[in-house]
């Protein structure tokens, strides 16, 4: 599953291990890091190389800003919306 970078609405750390993403069109994905990402969900930031446009499930690297850590992302999940 590849996301388009364009089509990301807002992204929140909801954990050191998952990020939620809300897209432009009312869906939500969920991408379940490959490994716990230490300080993720504290900074709730982070920063990617984003080639292409698109951001692909286990092939994209991101880096926690404040603490530098890299972590790559697993596989992206559909969820409800929060209401």
């Amino acid at each position: 599953v590849c996301i388009d970078v364009r089509d990301i609405r807002s992204r929140r750390a909801i954990s050191d291990q998952e990020i939620r993403f809300e897209m432009t069109d009312g869906s939500v994905w969920v991408n379940r890091l490959k490994r716990r990402c230490p300080n993720l969900r504290f900074e709730n930031a982070f920063a990617w190389d984003v080639t292409g446009g698109t951001v692909c499930a286990n092939a994209q690297t991101i880096y926690v800003l404040n603490s530098g850590n890299a972590c790559q992302l697993g596989e992206f999940t559909p969820v409800q919306p929060e209401r």
